[in-house]
Order: C-alpha cells, then sequence, then structure tokens
C-alpha cells in the first residue's frame, strides 16, 4: 500500500510536469527521481491514479 504522503507527493510532481491526463503518466513510471520525490523507489502505476478504490476510504 502507497502512504497518503508519498500518494500525494506523486501526483504534486506530476502535476508541476504539467501532465493533465492521469492517464499519460505511463511514460514516468520509471523515472527514479519522481520517486525519490514522492518517497518510493518509483511513481505508482496508472490504476492507482485512476482506480476507484483509492480514492475513497472506507470508514465504517
Amino acid at each position: 500500500m502507497v502512504p497518503a504522503t508519498s500518494a500525494l507527493l506523486a501526483m504534486l510532481a506530476l502535476k508541476l510536469l504539467d501532465k493533465e491526463r492521469r492517464s499519460h503518466i505511463d511514460d514516468f513510471n520509471c523515472d527514479e527521481a519522481l520517486g525519490l520525490f514522492a518517497g518510493l523507489n518509483i511513481l505508482p502505476k496508472k490504476s492507482f491514479a485512476t482506480d476507484y478504490s483509492y480514492r475513497v476510504g472506507r470508514d465504517q
């Protein structure tokens, strides 16, 4: 599981690179520098940014 802080930093890095479409983030998946910025070894895959289950929390 990707920590919330790392997920936020990964999305911020892509936003700072002006990558508006989350479906095109595969171009940066193997970029180690962006992963290091986010506190990971590489950025999360495209499914992490677009999958519905990652965007909602289950508070029960």
